[in-house]
Order: C-alpha cells, then sequence, then structure tokens
C-alpha cells in the first residue's frame, strides 16, 4: 500500500467537462468563500474525497446549483502563478452596506466624557467636514487604535439611527477610516498566534489568522487553546509589511483582527502585484500548513489521551500527505546560487540535520523560506524538477534520508520511501 496509503483517482466527471477543462458546476474556495476560478481539470487533486485548488491551493466546495451551458461557461485560463486573488487585487471590495455595518473591537472600552468628546468631534462632525472637503486627517493622530475603532463603529450606528439622511456621505467617511485605522496597525507593535509546527500563524478553519493589538489578551488566548504546538509572535512596525507579505503568498487570505472582525489580509498589508515578489508556492505552502496544523492537533490530542494515533487518524494524514507531495511536485522550487556579474556560477543545495544525525536535502518554496533559515537575503534561482531530481540524486546515498521542503518554517519531510512511492506509481 505504501506511506501515503492508498490512493483515490480523481472523478474527471463531477466538475469539468473533460473535453474543454471548462467547469461544469459551480464550486467556492472553502478558505476564502470566493466562487471558483476556472481551472483546468489536471489542477484538481483528490484527497480524502475532498478537491483542492492548486490555483489557491484550498479545498473545493460543490454549489447546489444546475450545470452551466457550454456556451455559456467561458473558459478562463489558470493563472501562470497561483494566487488567492487577483495579482492586482489591493483595495477592499466591499459592498456599501458591509462598510457601514462593520465594526472594529479595540480591548478597552470608551466611555465617559472622552466618549462623547470624540463622538461629537469625529462622527457628526467628522461625516460632514468630510463631505465638504474640510476634514483633517492628522486629527486622526490623537485618537488610540481602541478609540479609532470605536469612532469607526459608531458611525455606522450614528447613520442608521440618528442621521440616515446622511447614508451616502458616512459610507464615504468610513471607507476613508478603514484605509486609515487598518494603516494604524503597522505603527505599533502586534501579536500573532503562531504555530510552533509552521513558523507561521495559526490558521483558523475558515482560513483567518488572528491578529492581536494586545500581548496579555493573545497569550490569554493561547492559554486559553491548550495546544502545546502555539506561541505567541510579536510584529515590530519595521517587519509588518514583509511579514504580512510572506502571510499572504503561503496561503492566507484573511485576518480577524482582536479575533472578532476578519478583514482581508490584502487591506492590511496593501500589497504589490504577486508577480512581484517571485517564486511563489501558495497552494502547496496552504497545504503543508494544513498538513502539519492536522498532524500536531492529532497528536497533542492523542499524547493528552495517553494513546497512539489512531488507524484512521493515520489514514487521513496519510491522504493529506499524498496531496501535499503531489502538489510540491507540480511546483517550481528554489535552491541558493552563487553568481558571478549577473551569471549564475554554481547551485549551492544546503543539506540539512536532524538532532538525531540524519541528514536531508533542503529546498524551498519562496524567498521568504530561504532568507529565513539563512538569516540573511540569499541569492537564489527557481527551477523545475527539483524534487524528481534531488531523489535522483540522492536515491542511492545511504547517508541522505529525503528532502525537506523549507527547513525552519513549515518543514515538510519526504522521506526516501515516500519520493519511491511518488515516482513509482
Amino acid at each position: 500500500m505504501g506511506l501515503f496509503g492508498k490512493q483515490k483517482k480523481q472523478d474527471d466527471g463531477e466538475y469539468f467537462r473533460a473535453s474543454s477543462g471548462v467547469l461544469l458546476s459551480k464550486a467556492v474556495c472553502a478558505r476564502c468563500g470566493v466562487d471558483l476560478h476556472m481551472i483546468d481539470k489536471e489542477s484538481v487533486v483528490t484527497v480524502d474525497g475532498k478537491q483542492y485548488c492548486d490555483v489557491c491551493g484550498a479545498y473545493l466546495i460543490k454549489k447546489a446549483s444546475a450545470p452551466a451551458e457550454p456556451a455559456a461557461a467561458p473558459a478562463v485560463p489558470r493563472p501562470e502563478t497561483p494566487a488567492p486573488a487577483a495579482p492586482d487585487a489591493g483595495a477592499e471590495t466591499m459592498s456599501d452596506e458591509e462598510i457601514l455595518n462593520e465594526t472594529f473591537f479595540g480591548v478597552s472600552p470608551v466611555s465617559g466624557s472622552r466618549n462623547n468628546d470624540i463622538c461629537n468631534r469625529f462622527i457628526a462632525r467628522g461625516i460632514g467636514e468630510y463631505a465638504n472637503g474640510s476634514f483633517d486627517a492628522r486629527s486622526l493622530e490623537e485618537l488610540s487604535f481602541d478609540e479609532f475603532c470605536h469612532v469607526y463603529s459608531t458611525v455606522g450606528w450614528f447613520v442608521n439611527n440618528v442621521a440616515p439622511g446622511l447614508k451616502a456621505e458616512g459610507i464615504a467617511y468610513k471607507r476613508f477610516l478603514r484605509t486609515s485605522l487598518l494603516a494604524r496597525l503597522s505603527t505599533f507593535p502586534v501579536y500573532t498566534i503562531t504555530a510552533a509546527v509552521t513558523a507561521l500563524p495559526y490558521i483558523l478553519p475558515e482560513g483567518s489568522m488572528l491578529l492581536y493589538t494586545d500581548r496579555k489578551i493573545a497569550e490569554a488566548q493561547i492559554a486559553a487553546a491548550g495546544m502545546d504546538w502555539l506561541c505567541l509572535c510579536e510584529i515590530a512596525p519595521a517587519a509588518f509589511k514583509s511579514r504580512f507579505c510572506e502571510f499572504l503568498c503561503t496561503g492566507t487570505a484573511l485576518v480577524k483582527i482582536n479575533g472578532k472582525t476578519a478583514v482581508k489580509l490584502r487591506d492590511v498589508c496593501r500589497p504589490g502585484p504577486m508577480s512581484t515578489f517571485g517564486n511563489l508556492c501558495v497552494g502547496s505552502c496552504t497545504r503543508m500548513v494544513d498538513f502539519q496544523q492536522n498532524r500536531a492537533s492529532m497528536i497533542s490530542k492523542a499524547k493528552k489521551e495517553g494513546r497512539e494515533l489512531t488507524e484512521e487518524e493515520n489514514r487521513l494524514l496519510n491522504r493529506q500527505s499524498w496531496g501535499v507531495s503531489q502538489s510540491l511536485l507540480k511546483d517550481k522550487l528554489l535552491v541558493p546560487v552563487q553568481t558571478d556579474n549577473g551569471a549564475l556560477k554554481a547551485i549551492s543545495i544546503p543539506t540539512v540535520f536532524f538532532p538525531d544525525g540524519r541528514k536531508v536535502m533542503g529546498l524551498f518554496t519562496d524567498q521568504w523560506a530561504i532568507n529565513g533559515y539563512f538569516g540573511k537575503n540569499v541569492p537564489c534561482a527557481c527551477f523545475p524538477c527539483l524534487v524528481r531530481d534531488g531523489y535522483a540524486q540522492l536515491k542511492d546515498d545511504p547517508a541522505c534520508s529525503g528532502i525537506l521542503i523549507n527547513p525552519g518554517r513549515e518543514e515538510y519531510l519526504l522521506t526516501k520511501e515516500m519520493l519511491a512511492q511518488l515516482f513509482t506509481e
């Protein structure tokens, strides 16, 4: 049966017309909730009965809708670079009603005379001044983050209950405030709940990471979770944009601010086009994160119950591991290189040693992973078929145990036995 267990072949008929690759039944991305990007049927991998989309790396959920007629279903080519959103998508795309009713939560309540002062100044007056062009954006600097959240949230209540005639002006004002409020997050230290097994944010089932503006509250959430593989990560202002762009390019779509309001990660860090980030493997990184979190959760639960993993748990992990491995085979991966006046001189594939003495070959999915491992900016180049080429190089080397993807981050291990099964089935 092999290390992955017996794998299911994909059903070509349920989602796609085999002759054209055009989607027949609408589906949504389980991670971001967006209607499916249409993709070739070869771009779907079935793992434990769930179909993965290689465009964004998330599960596909079939919608209950009638199949589209061939003429009404335009063929959409698969993007060259997998991404959770269109390459140039940066601004929020919320509807007027969503903006008006959105609320943000700080960690300290605003009350008393201070509440009256800031509401008088930044709500009724603020809407009017913004509408006539006299609002001074610098005045927002006197608000704490908690007070800013309070003002932003109360604008919607004010328009809906006190001044419905100012709805259009209130919505325009809230759009402006939203951009300023989210930009404020990069001006002071913030805290994420991080999965030690990936060195990336812990991802909730719907695809959200958790971001807190208060260290003690973040620590309390970790303690309440009772999972020994969660830890706290502080992000300083100087590192904010780089870290959040890394989170975006490894598959995180949403940020839950103070554990409550979910916003698009793109609205928080305002990245440039995905093409500016170099080689990316968004789908594979998403799968590695999901696999490592599921594995850590199962092991932690089994440890608390004083038992080994059950056959069913191992089967689920084997199936998921198969999907990760199949995804990586399709990716171009990165390796460090030596250059001479911009020309490639040599490839330097690192050897990684485990505490028990095993050694493995290290390969990387993106520049953040490679820089994080070496602790500095490292020249690198991407090549196709590196997993296959690496296996050909190490399979007869008794001292090398396999290939480690992103050492120091997701650390997904492809053992020799796994590689042999991948390349013989």
